[in-house]
């Protein structure tokens, strides 16, 4: 009987090797940085039809996050923009995207005012009115 380490061939049979995620290209040449990265598309249940496309990310030159040093989760968000100091919380806050692009008003069309007054979405009526008002990146 082979020992190594202390554990037993019969044990070390029984342990499961690791492996690269299947699929094709899950895994990233290093590019011209030397840096080396993995994506992991994570199994989402779709409700009503519709699943969001999400995947952990990971990055050898990556700083710390929520999911540990190096990984990251690119999640749809619009945030408040703080580099200018603290938001007021009015008209004259700035939003930023969720690649961190800065938001500005779209313009008015004739065939789409903004911002539009909104009574009802798809068949269901609100029993208040809203006001929408649509953004896009500052750049295309």
């Amino acid at each position: 009987m082979l020992i190594l380490n202390g554990f037993s061939s019969a044990t070390l049979a029984l342990i499961t090797p690791p492996f690269l995620p299947k699929g094709g290209k899950a895994l990233s040449q290093s590019g011209p940085d030397g840096l080396a990265s993995i994506t992991l598309p994570l199994p989402i249940s779709a409700e009503r039809g519709f699943a969001p496309a999400l995947a952990l990310h990971y990055s050898s030159g990556g700083g710390n996050g929520p999911f540990g040093v190096g990984w990251s989760c690119a999640t749809m968000s619009i945030a408040r923009r703080t580099s200018h100091g603290v938001p007021q919380y009015n008209d004259s806050d700035e939003f930023l995207g969720p690649d961190g692009e800065v938001l500005v008003q779209t313009l008015s069309t004739g065939d789409a005012p903004n911002p539009v007054t909104c009574f009802a979405y798809g068949d269901v009526s609100f029993p208040q009115s809203y006001t929408v008002t649509r953004y896009q990146p500052r750049t295309e």
